[in-house]
């Protein structure tokens, strides 16, 4: 079963070269995100100050209370968001060094399960199967449910489905225009 597994190799590029692309996308919001989150933080300061002006304003000491609660939700907010920013600075790890090891398994999860250990047997039924693989006595394994990855994957390289036509799925038919004193009629 973890042999009809393996993906073939220009499905397995496609889908690699799918997670890199996505990789690289969430590398460029990176740094978009870090502009929205300075302007948010810029705000929060704006906030900070507008509520240290009002209890230098007030008299009563419920509302100094409130305005004091307020000014420190918002220092902490402004923690929060600095913590955003200096996130959002540092680079993504390498694609290739983040997912090689789980590239490796995709590509072949038989090579795991073939090793001596029986932790690495255990690791390669829980990662590959989504539940207990059912099998009966005297019968053998039955239907398998496969964890997401590998029903992904098995999906799209199944040979029984196929895209459609660009027609549809009924056979072409021909259209003739007939024209009849300015009346166009489809046939």
């Amino acid at each position: 079963m973890l042999l009809d597994l393996k993906p073939t190799e220009n499905l397995f590029d496609m889908a690699k070269a799918m997670f890199r692309a996505l990789w690289e996308h969430r590398a460029q919001n990176r740094l978009q995100d870090s502009s929205s989150i300075e302007s948010e933080l810029r705000k929060v300061d704006r906030q900070v100050e507008q509520f240290l002006g009002r209890v230098v304003d007030a008299d009563n000491q419920s509302v100094i209370s409130a305005y004091e609660k307020r000014i420190k939700d918002l220092e902490g907010q402004k923690i929060i968001l600095g913590e955003k920013i200096a996130k959002c600075g540092t680079a993504l790890p390498d694609f290739d060094e983040t997912f090689r090891t789980a590239f490796e398994f995709l590509a072949n999860p038989h090579r795991l399960w073939a090793s001596e250990s029986l932790a690495d047997k255990r690791t390669t039924l829980k990662l590959v199967f989504a539940e207990k693989l059912p099998c009966y006595r005297n019968e053998g394994f039955r239907t398998a449910s496969y964890a997401q990855p590998f029903r992904l994957l098995e999906g799209v390289q199944d040979p029984k489905y196929e895209m459609a036509r660009p027609e549809g799925f009924e056979p072409p038919t021909a259209w003739f225009v007939v024209s009849r004193a300015n009346h166009n009629i489809l046939f």
